[in-house]
């Protein structure tokens, strides 16, 4: 199956096989498609408050998931069901980077130039205007924060 659905360019793109894999053909195509009708009217009344990093995490992470669980709440799916798909696929949409930073993480030269490189690169991946974090841990041998968006605050869902 060639996909040709707004979910290809996000982090969930394997969102739409697993939905028609889990509900079947019929229904699962009908739920597919309402998320993608879902998703095309969130990105057009897509407030990003000029930040380039609020944009990418509303289109490549947040909208779809939140279009996805809606369409499926819709379908009569139960939330837990629902919320499992959804978290599988955000894991398996970013696995790549955790294992990157898993196999770095024993190597103390890489790791703590991947930890300088993020903790600069942190402010402008999660500004605050987005999210509130916390670190909650930082030494030598790993990092651990702790963070709330405050995206939902002012994105009208």
């Amino acid at each position: 199956m060639k996909s040709t659905s707004v979910f290809t360019k996000t982090r969930i793109a394997g969102i739409p096989k697993a939905i028609i894999d889990k509900h079947g053909e019929e229904k699962g195509s009908i739920i597919v498609h309402q998320a993608e009708k879902m998703l095309a009217e969130k990105y057009s009344a897509l407030d990003d408050k000029g930040n380039k990093a609020i944009r990418f995490h509303m289109k490549k992470l947040l909208l779809p998931s939140f279009s996805c669980y809606i369409a499926l709440q819709n379908a009569y799916v139960p939330k837990a069901e629902a919320m499992d798909l959804i978290k599988e696929q955000l894991c398996r949409g970013t696995s790549r980077a955790v294992n990157i930073y898993k196999k770095l993480s024993n190597k103390s030269f890489a790791y703590g130039l991947l930890r300088g490189a993020f903790n600069l690169a942190l402010p402008r991946m999660f500004p605050k205007q987005a999210w509130d974090i916390e670190k909650v841990e930082n030494n030598k041998q790993f990092q651990r924060g702790a963070s709330n968006s405050v995206l939902f605050r002012w994105y009208p869902f």
